[in-house]
C-alpha cells in the first residue's frame, strides 16, 4: 500500500500514492489538506 503520510500537530493525513500523484505541486497539496482540516475541524464539536 503506497500512500503519503502527512503529521501536523492537529491532524494526522494519509493519502494514497494515486491521489498524491493527482497534483501537480507541493503548493496544491498543502491547499487540499489546507481544506481537509477546515473541513474536519468545522465538521467536529471541539
Amino acid at each position: 500500500m503506497n500512500s503519503i503520510i502527512f503529521n501536523t500537530s492537529e491532524l494526522h493525513v494519509e493519502i494514497s500514492f494515486d491521489v498524491f500523484l493527482y497534483f501537480k505541486n507541493r503548493e496544491a497539496i498543502c491547499r487540499y489538506i489546507y481544506n481537509f482540516k477546515e473541513e474536519f475541524f468545522r465538521n467536529s464539536d471541539i
